[in-house]
């Protein structure tokens, strides 16, 4: 399992690189983080059948929270002042050379990286993971890993 953190940081440096080539597309928020770290764990867990980073995933009114994220940027809206970016650099380079990870976190991203932060939590809001736990709840990752199973397509299928 990969580091939420080092998660996290490569995120913001993507990101930082998408929004300043693209600056009508949204940066990376508490609220965004949390969409991007659910469609990273479902994706990781159909692939390869385990977690991406070792965090709970719980039904929240804005659709999946990462709980340790959350408690770590709980209050922050943007988190480009919370990045530790000579760190977040070493992160980036660090995951893009563990090719499963790489393949998983670019994929996921450039799939929402001009999607809306609002639509995101649309997407999740109609996805079974979300709906079938109760407010509070985690998710499943059996149910996750089900869904994604019916959506991500295989390399190898």
């Amino acid at each position: 399992m990969i580091s939420e953190e080092k998660i996290v940081n490569w995120l913001a440096v993507k990101s930082d690189v998408n929004v300043k080539m693209f600056p009508e597309r949204d940066e990376l928020t508490q609220l965004r983080l949390q969409k991007l770290l659910y469609f990273l764990q479902g994706t990781y867990l159909s692939l390869y059948d385990e977690k991406l980073f070792d965090d709970d995933l719980v039904h929240a009114d804005y659709g999946p929270l990462a709980v340790k994220a959350h408690a770590k940027y709980e209050g922050k809206r943007n988190l480009n002042s919370l990045i530790n970016w000579e760190q977040a650099l070493k992160d980036f380079s660090e995951l893009n050379n563990i090719p499963k990870v790489s393949l998983v976190l670019n994929s996921v991203f450039n799939k929402y990286a001009d999607v809306s932060t609002s639509t995101l939590v649309d997407i999740t809001h109609h996805q079974k993971p979300w709906i079938s736990a109760k407010s509070g709840e985690e998710i499943s990752p059996k149910v996750l890993k089900e869904f994604f199973d019916s959506i991500v397509v295989q390399a190898n299928a």
